[in-house]
């Protein structure tokens, strides 16, 4: 536990260099400072030989590995030095994550199940359900607590003698005893194992803030941030508000009505939209026809046109008396190609011809039992459908 050591700037050896993902390396030093992540807390970062460390994360034995893209030399003493900023970042992120979570099991009976802290948000799950309204309630008696300024204690203890004077701490949480075993204690507001770097005070947190929520497992999933984590991202959301408001030519107290009515209007055209495709089906021929085993396919354009469905699409292969059909339409966030045909052999033959027609990537066919599409990851543009129009219409399979 030596990053438990006011040291953020220290000496070492190389040890080893192992493999990591992505052509980075882990590096092993012969004393680190560095915190290796655990506990739901990130581990450090900073520089070892002037070279930046990625993250610090656990190995065999509990010894720090520090991720890296390239190794520093050997056989030279190294200047390792852990990023001050990032470790208080984090340090205050957990502590504010004790009284938050402490706060919840006091109030609502919700223990903490996880913890996952995040370089802007962190994240927890709570074992009960509770509603937003609860939650705000929970980030308030959180805040009381913080600025009380209330010191963070923290202290290792031995034996089970030891531990014995810690009554609050439930033994049935504990699936094992390795001493020495690290006690953090917030008089009278928590007090727990836990192996993470905190703040000093409370006071140091600044302010807890919840973000949002949502069910998960019967319980309460919660997004939350502490600190300048919280400040920043709260500037960023009042950054984007005041955009909003700006295209809106609204104000923030009013930016809501604004926005729900125009998904009033945006449900309106829908209507008349839809109103207008099932009045245009009717009148769409033909541009042509393509053929596969023998069997004449009708070819349908109506890229051109608003965005369709599936059953709008369905509707247009059963209006000619062709019962073949190949149509080429768009829906509001990608092209597609439906090819119809009573004979499957006839409809997967031109399907798969018809996906290599434009070499795009971002095709994927799927379907069955003569009815078959061809999708994009994107809208293709006007000239790109005019040439698959063309390619298509001259097809013969044999």
């Amino acid at each position: 536990m030596n990053y438990l050591a006011s040291t953020l700037d220290f000496t070492a050896k190389l040890e080893a260099v192992l493999p990591a993902k992505n052509g980075n390396v882990y590096v092993r030093l012969s004393q680190s400072y560095f915190f290796p992540q655990s506990g739901g807390q990130l581990g450090d970062t900073g520089s070892i030989g002037g070279l930046p460390v990625i993250t610090t994360s656990c190995g065999e034995g509990h010894q720090p590995l520090h991720l890296m893209a390239t190794a520093p030399p050997e056989d030279v003493e190294l200047s390792c030095i852990v990023d001050a900023t990032y470790r208080r970042q984090n340090s205050i992120s957990h502590t504010g994550q004790h009284v938050f979570s402490s706060v919840a099991e006091r109030r609502f009976n919700a223990a903490t199940s996880s913890y996952t802290m995040g370089a802007e948000l962190s994240t927890l799950e709570l074992s009960i359900k509770l509603s937003m309204d609860e939650l705000l309630e929970i980030e308030n008696q959180a805040n009381d607590i913080i600025r009380q300024c209330i010191p963070v204690k923290s202290t290792l203890v031995y034996s089970e003698e030891e531990l014995g004077r810690y009554p609050e701490i439930s033994r049935s949480k504990l699936k094992s005893l390795n001493f020495p075993l690290r006690i953090v204690d917030i008089a009278n507001v928590d007090t727990c194992l836990c192996c993470g770097t905190h703040a000093s005070n409370t006071g140091e947190c600044g302010l807890v803030k919840v973000f949002a929520c949502e069910s998960s497992r019967g319980g309460v999933k919660v997004q939350f941030a502490v600190g300048d984590r919280a400040l920043s991202l709260i500037n960023k959301r009042l950054m984007t508000l005041s955009t909003v408001c700006a295209s809106l030519t609204t104000g923030h107290d009013s930016v809501i009505k604004s926005v729900e009515a125009l998904q009033a209007e945006s449900k309106a055209l829908r209507t008349q939209e839809k109103c207008l495709i099932k009045a245009i089906i009717p009148l769409i021929t033909p541009i042509g026809k393509c053929t596969s085993k023998g069997t004449e396919i009708a070819v349908f354009n109506t890229h051109d046109l608003c965005s369709l469905n599936q059953s709008d699409v369905t509707k247009i292969s059963s209006i000619h008396t062709m019962p073949s059909a190949a149509i080429i339409y768009k829906t509001s966030t990608n092209s597609c190609m439906y090819i119809s045909s009573p004979d499957d052999s006839v409809a997967r033959a031109l399907a798969s011809h018809a996906q290599a027609l434009l070499t795009d990537p971002s095709a994927s066919l799927g379907g069955a039992k003569g009815r078959y599409s061809i999708r994009y990851a994107r809208i293709l543009s006007d000239s790109e459908v005019t040439s698959l129009v063309s390619l298509l219409v001259k097809i013969a399979i044999s």
